[in-house]
């Protein structure tokens, strides 16, 4: 439930920043944002109706959740390695590449792994991957915003 609460807020926050940016970034780019927040969004919805919907078979439902989820990474680790390469000019790209590659990395490794170790290792996986999410959003995503937008004092023209 933790993972699903945490795809449903992850998603809810990729569409707020999506749409707040989405002057700033090409539409293409707003539009493949806005795609992969909503597989966050409808991840987490899923993960929660799994748990709902009463007895399932464990490892059944931890193999279509793993699945889910690598397929989730993979889609935002393209998105965000292509977003960030086209934005090369901006201070902090590098962070925005390697969340991407980290991420799709992380969802190659969440497809192919065998059912017998996927419980032990996803919450590390996805952990992984929010951790350089985070610093993207912290860093790279810092960079479209000038002085004024960050709360602090404007610089003189």
């Amino acid at each position: 439930m933790v993972v699903a609460l945490a795809f449903l807020v992850g998603g809810i926050f990729g569409w707020i920043n999506g749409l707040v940016r989405s002057r700033r970034l090409s539409r293409w780019h707003c539009f493949w944002r806005l795609v992969v927040s909503t597989l966050f969004v409808v991840t987490g919805a899923w993960i929660i109706q799994q748990f709902s919907a009463g007895l399932v078979p464990a490892a059944a439902q931890v193999a279509a959740l793993a699945f889910a989820i690598g397929i989730v990474f993979l889609v935002e680790g393209v998105v965000a390695a292509i977003v960030t390469l086209s934005h090369r000019e901006m201070a902090g790209w590098g962070w925005g590449l390697a969340n991407g590659v980290v991420t799709f990395i992380l969802g190659l490794i969440i497809v192919t792994m065998k059912a017998g170790g996927l419980l032990s290792v996803l919450g590390i996986l996805v952990g992984i991957s929010f951790l350089f999410s985070g610093i993207d959003l912290l860093v790279f995503s810092a960079a479209f915003h000038g002085p004024d937008d960050r709360g602090g004092p404007a610089q003189p023209a």
